[in-house]
Order: C-alpha cells, then sequence, then structure tokens
C-alpha cells in the first residue's frame, strides 16, 4: 500500500512557524510507536492545548537556541529532530522516523541538519544526546553517525526502571 507522498522526494528543513498541526501529530505519532524512547505519554503531549504547540513551533523555527527539523514526503510529515542548547552544548532529541519511513536515510539527514545548523550557529561547541539503551536500533544508528559515550548514565526521569546514557558527537 502506498501512502501520500511516497512517490516524492524526502526534503528535510526546519519548522515553519504555520506548522504547529504537522509537528503536533507527528510528536503523537512518535510518542504513540515508541513509547521507550522518550520520556514523556501521548496521554501526556496530547493533553496541551494549541497555544502550547503554535508558541513551540514558532519559537523552533527562529530561535537561535533551539530549533525543530522535518523530513517530509510531500505534505506528510514521516520524521522529526530537534536541538537545543543548554549548560553550553546542544542537545539532540526527539528524533523519531515513522517506521514505514526508516530505510530512506531520513534520520541520518535529520541529525545532520540539526547538527549542521548547531556547529554553524556556535562552532566548536559540543553536540550531545541522551539515549534509552534498549533502543538499540537508536543505539546503533547514533554509533555509525559518529556519537560516542561519554559515561554518564541516569534514570529517565520519567521511570522507576530505565535509564538513559549520554552521547557526544566526536569531531
Amino acid at each position: 500500500m502506498q501512502r501520500a507522498g511516497d512517490m516524492e522526494a524526502m526534503v528535510v528543513r526546519r519548522i515553519l512557524p504555520a506548522e504547529w498541526t504537522l509537528y503536533r501529530n507527528i510528536r503523537l505519532r512518535s510518542l504513540s510507536a515508541d513509547p521507550g524512547a522518550f520520556c514523556t505519554t501521548v496521554e501526556e503531549e496530547s493533553s496541551k492545548n494549541e497555544s502550547h504547540w503554535i508558541e513551540k513551533t514558532r519559537f523552533d523555527s527562529i530561535s537561535d537556541s533551539e530549533a525543530l527539523w522535518l523530513a517530509l514526503r510531500g505534505d506528510l510529515a514521516v520524521g522529526l529532530a530537534g536541538i537545543f542548547l543548554e549548560d553550553g552544548a546542544f542537545h539532540l532529541c526527539h528524533v523519531w522516523v515513522d517506521p514505514e519511513f526508516r530505510g530512506a536515510d531520513a534520520v541520518k539527514e535529520l541529525v545532520s541538519a540539526a547538527v549542521t545548523w548547531a556547529k554553524n550557529l556556535r562552532p566548536g561547541t559540543p553536540v550531545k544526546l541522551e539515549v534509552n539503551p534498549s533502543q538499540q536500533a537508536a543505539v546503533r544508528l547514533y554509533l555509525k553517525l559518529g556519537f560516542k559515550w561519554t559515561g554518564i548514565e541516569e534514570r529517565m526521569p520519567c521511570s522507576t526502571s530505565q535509564v538513559v546514557r549520554e552521547m557526544i558527537l566526536s569531531e
């Protein structure tokens, strides 16, 4: 079965201010599909009002301290990645690609777009992420993209049984 946009080339770009519904929909899809990968739930996020999504999208489309990136096939959002500056490092977050599009290099392009933006904005600033080590496909991908373990591990704030491990992009 073909989905809308399958025949079109995938485009990765920074989110536009008016695309709050696109962001909300893909964020909720990511939480439904891979709940163990994120430290929030679809119920928690879906309870947020429209103004939250509008402001988040607007801010992340223009900020020089955080950004959201979309992978699009036509008008269908198939992937998402966020990045934000905190404590002297950029932190990659919300990385997710629809399972039907995972073989199309969308995640590599999303991570590359976010990292390139950060490095152009503030050269020399480290890029980090936290990953649940039980998400083995994500771990393999991040290692392949040049991230290395830092040795820092902590409990996920939303779970008493799961941990996240920090990775940093090696230069």
